[in-house]
This record gives structure tokens, C-alpha cells and sequence, in this order.
């Protein structure tokens, strides 16, 4: 039921339904999103179905506000950044956790949205779950630069220092390539 109720509200916010004005758009789906976080004990839902929806609503939140070219407010962004790297690890989930990342940062600020998944992911053990985020910031300075992260490097390459020691089979690349990013800052 929970699930299909969030189903239902990405459904409606895909649709287009929702105005195109700034007030609107923020209440409407801050409100949305109130509503699915008091329902699934603050987006932590064990049950891996309800977490997808949690995360497509996120996406489909995320694109409606680039699309209007209207940020998100930050606690949604936080939330939702702070969850997608807790769960990338997650083979069901990993790659809806990307497109969550990646459209956070685009109705967010990139450095919000690195700072808050490297906090989240300091109280994560699993190396697999470093790995990915890794990945994921490899993917992240392609698409974006890596000056798009702008003051998010001072987060960053710490944790990059910090996860290569524990984390094993991560691509050697893409640790020369973050390690270098300070470079690469125009």
C-alpha cells in the first residue's frame, strides 16, 4: 500500500500536473516529500521495494525542479544524498542510488551533496559501499568537471585518503584521478 502510494505521487509529479511557479513547486513537493518521510520511519525502510519508490519519487522530484530550473530545499537534498550513498551498495538499489546522486546535484549545490554522502558514509563499514561512491564521484567529475565541486574537495580528497586503505579493489585510476582533482580546480 505504502508503496504504491509513493508510486502514485512520482507518477503525478511525472505527469506534469504540478505548476510551474516557484511557490508552488517548492510546497508542493517539499510537502510530498513530508508526507512519504513520516510514513517510512525518515526514508529508512528495510523493505527493498518501498526503498526503490522512496528513491525513484526522489529522482522524479530532483528532475521536475531542474526542469523548472528551481532548487530543491536542502534538507530534501541532504536526506536523499545521505540515503542514495547508505544504499549504493545495494545491488537492487546501486544504480537508482547514482541517479539520485546525479540529480541531486543538479538542483543542489555538488558540494551539499559530496559533503553529505561522505558524512553518511563514514558510519558505513562496508568497503563495497566506499567503492561505489567512489565510482560514482569518478562518473561525477566526468559529467560535471571536477570544478563543479568547488570547496566539496576539502571533504573529499580526506575521504579518498582515508578509503584507499580499506578499500582494496578499487580502480587505481580513478584514485589518480581524485587525488589529482586540487590540479584540475580552474
Amino acid at each position: 500500500m505504502r508503496q504504491n502510494a509513493i508510486k502514485a505521487l512520482t507518477a503525478y509529479i511525472e505527469s506534469g500536473s504540478i505548476p510551474t511557479d516557484p511557490v508552488t513547486i517548492e510546497t508542493s513537493t517539499s510537502s510530498m516529500l513530508v508526507v512519504v518521510r513520516e510514513h517510512t520511519r525518515s526514508f529508512n525502510e528495510t523493505n527493498v521495494n518501498i526503498m526503490k519508490a522512496i528513491l525513484e519519487l526522489f529522482v522524479a522530484v530532483f528532475e521536475f525542479h531542474a526542469d523548472a530550473e528551481h532548487v530543491i530545499v536542502e534538507w530534501a537534498a541532504r536526506d536523499a544524498t545521505s540515503i542514495a550513498a547508505q544504499k549504493i551498495s545495494d545491488r537492487k538499489l546501486g544504480t537508482l542510488c547514482q541517479s539520485v546522486l546525479s540529480s541531486a546535484c543538479l538542483v543542489s549545490s555538488p558540494y551539499n551533496v559530496l559533503s553529505s554522502a561522505i558524512e553518511s558514509l563514514k558510519g558505513v563499514k562496508s568497503p563495497v559501499a566506499h567503492e561505489e561512491f567512489l565510482k560514482w564521484t569518478k562518473l561525477f567529475c566526468c559529467e560535471f568537471g571536477a570544478p563543479s565541486i568547488g570547496n566539496g574537495i576539502t571533504d573529499l580528497i580526506p575521504w579518498i585518503l582515508e578509503v584507499r586503505f580499506f578499500v582494496t579493489t578499487v580502480d587505481r585510476t580513478c584514485l589518480r584521478l581524485l587525488t589529482l582533482m586540487p590540479f584540475y580546480r580552474s
